[in-house]
């Protein structure tokens, strides 16, 4: 995902427009993790591995979900990690 690209390759991005829509949603996923850290914190050790709950696992799987998500703007959202496969051709 563009937002967890590195700072350096960010600043190569032309377009402003796009560039600060991609910091942006970078500060909201960024916010969240701060949100969802304080719950892991709370309710670890009993539920939560804290050395494996970790930001870098939060940025695999938000990229995961928001990869597999379709039907934004629409009247209802879908998780459809078989949609992977709609962009592949079987071999006979």
């Amino acid at each position: 995902m563009t937002c967890y690209w590195d700072e350096h390759v960010l600043k190569l991005i032309d377009d402003r427009e796009l560039r600060e829509e991609v910091l942006k949603y970078k500060d909201q996923m960024d916010e969240d993790w701060v949100s969802l850290e304080k719950l892991l914190k709370l309710y670890s050790p009993d539920h939560f591995d804290l050395s494996k709950c970790n930001y870098e696992l939060y940025k695999k799987c938000s990229a995961f979900i928001s990869t597999r998500c379709f039907g934004w703007g629409l009247p209802s959202t879908i998780l459809a990690p078989i949609a992977d496969s709609f962009n592949h051709h079987a071999k006979c």
